[in-house]
C-alpha cells in the first residue's frame, strides 16, 4: 500500500523529499520553544480544518539525542481519545528504507555483495518456509536468476507489483486473515515488465519482501516474523526509538498503533452540499501485517525524524551506513510506472531504498531561498487508513530530520464548507504547511503550498481558523450493526445482509463494497 496511494497523494500537490545540496549545516538552529510556537497551532488549526488528525516529528542534525513531536487531532473517533506524539501510527512504506538499510548494512559487513545473485540466498528461505524457489514461483522464467540484490533495492528487477486494489478489498472482507509475505509472492504477476533482466526502475513492494527474506538470512533467524527490523539501529540507541514498532501477524488492535481511518467516496447525497458523503471505516481490526518489510512500520513522527537524522547525520559521527553506501543510495534513476510519468520533470527519482524527490523545489517562492534548500530525502508511504506522505525524510541543505504523519488518509470534513478536492488534499497542503514552517525556522525558501500561488504572504501568515466554524462529521452508529444495509451505498446490494451480530455478508457490486459496515460509519 505503498506505492499507489502515497504517490497519489504526492502527486496532488508536488510536494515531497529529496534531492539535496551539500551543505547539512544550518547557521540557524531554532529552539524547542520557538519550533513548538509555529508548529503546534498549525496543527491544531489543521487537525479543525479537515477533521483528520497529524503528528510531526522534527530532529535537529546536530543532536544525539532524541527529536521532538506534537500531534493534533484524534486517535479514536468514537471514543474521543486525542492523538499523542508518541502514538504509534502505521507509516507504510517509508519500511522500505529500514529495510535497505538492513541489506547495506549485510554489504558493509562484507556478508554478501550488490551484486550478489539473489536466488543463492533466497531460495534456502524460500524452500524451509514456503517449499517453493525463486523460479518456481516465477513459473520457470529464468529471468529471475539473474536478479542481483541491488536490482531488488533499486527497482530494476522487473517484478510486477501486487494488485493494491485486489488486496484492499481482501483486507476489508478478511479483518482476521494476514496476507503474508508468501501470498504476496504466491498472488503476484510473474510476468516481468521488461525481457531481460536487469530492467529499467519500476517501483515494486515484491522487491521489498525478496528483501526482507535476505535480511532474515543475514539476520540468521528461521522464521520470517523472528527478524528484528529494529535491529538497523545500534544496540546502544534502541532505547531511544520506544516509539517504533513493526507488527507482525495479527490485527492492529494487538499492536500499540493509532486507529486509521480508510476511506471511499460515495455519489453525491441528496444534500445541498457540494461533497459526496464519504464512508470511513476503522482499521484498527484489520492485519497490521502491511507487507512486512515493504511497509509493516508503525511509528510516531518523532521516530521517523530520528532515523532519518542517525541515517544522514552530517556531525562527523558514524552513521547507520559508511559514506560509499549512503552514496549508493543515491544513485537516482526515473521510475517508470505508470503512474510515475511526469516525476523525472518534478525531480522525483528513485536510489536505492530512497526517494529523490524534488516537487517543493517547483513551489519556492521566488526571491525566497535556494529552490535546492527545499528538497528532502526520504520515503514517503501509505496505508489504507494513515500516511506517512508525502513529508518523512532528511533536508540535506540545513540539516535536520522531519516527518508528518496522519491516521486518515484523507480530510474528514464532511460539511458543505470542505470540498471534495480539499478533503482529498489535506495531507498535501498539510504536510507543505507543516513543513514550509520549518523552513522559515531555519531562514530556508518559502513554500507556495495552496496551487503554486504566487502570493508570498498567504504561504506565511498566520494560518487562522474559519470565522464560522465548519461542523465536524456525524457518525452514524445505526451502521456498526448492518441495520438492513439502511446506507444508500448499499440499497443496490441485494446480498447485503446481517448473517449474525456485528458482521455482515459482503458484497460487491459498485465500488464500494457493503461488507464493512459493521465497522464504518456515515459521513454527513
Amino acid at each position: 500500500w505503498p506505492a499507489a496511494t502515497c504517490v497519489r497523494v504526492a502527486i496532488a500537490l508536488a510536494a515531497v523529499l529529496g534531492t539535496g545540496c551539500s551543505g547539512g549545516d544550518s547557521a540557524v538552529r531554532p529552539t524547542r520553544q520557538q519550533v513548538t510556537a509555529a508548529i503546534q497551532p498549525l496543527l491544531d488549526d489543521l487537525s479543525h480544518e479537515f477533521n483528520m488528525s497529524f503528528q510531526v516529528g522534527y530532529t535537529d542534525g546536530t543532536s544525539h539525542g532524541q527529536g521532538w513531536g506534537f500531534a493534533a487531532g484524534y486517535d479514536d473517533h468514537i471514543q474521543g481519545t486525542r492523538l499523542l506524539p508518541s502514538t504509534q501510527i502505521p507509516g507504510g512504506s517509508v519500511t522500505k528504507t529500514w529495510t535497505g538499510v538492513a541489506i547495506l548494512q549485510g554489504v558493509a559487513r562484507g556478508e554478501l555483495e550488490l551484486t550478489s545473485l539473489v536466488h543463492t540466498i533466497v531460495d534456502p528461505m524460500l524452500m524451509a518456509q514456503n517449499g517453493s524457489t525463486l523460479l518456481e514461483l516465477w513459473r520457470g522464467n529464468d529471468e529471475v536468476h539473474r536478479i542481483t540484490v541491488r536490482d531488488l533495492l533499486g527497482h530494476t528487477s522487473g517484478l510486477e507489483d501486487y494488485d493494491n486494489d485486489q488486496l484492499r478489498f481482501f483486507t476489508i472482507a478478511n479483518p482476521s486473515t494476514d496476507f503474508t509475505p508468501f501470498d504476496f509472492l504466491a498472488a503476484a504477476n510473474k510476468t516481468l515488465v521488461c525481457r531481460k533482466v536487469p530492467c529499467p526502475p519500476y517501483y515494486s513492494s515484491i522487491n521489498y519482501i525478496l528483501l526482507g527474506l535476505i535480511a532474515q538470512h543475514l539476520a540468521r533467524r528461521s522464521a520470517w516474523e523472528d527478524f528484528d527490523q529494529l535491529g538497523v539501529i545500534p544496540r546502544a540507541r534502541q532505547h531511544l526509538y520506544d516509539q517504533t514498532s513493526f507488527p507482525k501477524l495479527g490485527p492492529c488492535a494487538q499492536y500499540p498503533v493509532s486507529h486509521q481511518y480508510a476511506t471511499a467516496d460515495t455519489p453525491a447525497s441528496s444534500g445541498s452540499g457540494p461533497a459526496p458523503s464519504s464512508l470511513f471505516w476503522d482499521m484498527i481490526q484489520s492485519s497490521c501485517l502491511n507487507g512486512w518489510t515493504t511497509g509493516n512500520i508503525a511509528s510516531s513522527a518523532r521516530d521517523l525524524s530520528m532515523f532519518f537524522r542517525d541515517l544522514f547525520r552530517t556531525d562527523g559521527t558514524a552513521g547507520l551506513l559508511p559514506p560509499h553506501l549512503l552514496a549508493e543510495m543515491r544513485g537516482w534513476r526515473n521510475l517508470t510506472n505508470d503512474w510515475t510519468a511526469g516525476y523525472a520533470e518534478l525531480g522525483i527519482w528513485y536510489g536505492l531504498a530512497l526517494f529523490r524527490c524534488g516537487e517543493f523545489e517547483h513551489i519556492v517562492v521566488p526571491g525566497t531561498g535556494d529552490p535546492a534548500g527545499a528538497v528532502l530525502w526520504g520515503h514517503p508511504g501509505s496505508d489504507y487508513g494513515s500516511s506517512s506522505s508525502p513529508v518523512c525524510g532528511w533536508n540535506d541543505a540545513y540539516g535536520f530530520g522531519i516527518c508528518v504523519l496522519m491516521n486518515s488518509v484523507q480530510g474528514m470534513n464532511c460539511s458543505s464548507e470542505a470540498s471534495v478536492e480539499l478533503a482529498q488534499r489535506a495531507p498535501s497542503i498539510g504536510s507543505c504547511l507543516i513543513y514550509a514552517e520549518i523552513l522559515k525556522l531555519h531562514g530556508g525558501p518559502w513554500l507556495n503550498c495552496y496551487d503554486y500561488e504566487p502570493d508570498a504572504a498567504r504561504v506565511h501568515r498566520p494560518h487562522r481558523r474559519p470565522s464560522r466554524r465548519a461542523p465536524r462529521c456525524a457518525w452514524d452508529d445505526g451502521l456498526s450493526v448492518c441495520g438492513g444495509c439502511r446506507s444508500s451505498v448499499c440499497a443496490q446490494c441485494a446480498d447485503c445482509t446481517k448473517d449474525r451480530v456485528g458482521e455482515c455478508a459482503p458484497c460487491w457490486e459498485g465500488f464500494f463494497p457493503c461488507m464493512p459496515m459493521c465497522n464504518a460509519r456515515k459521513c454527513f
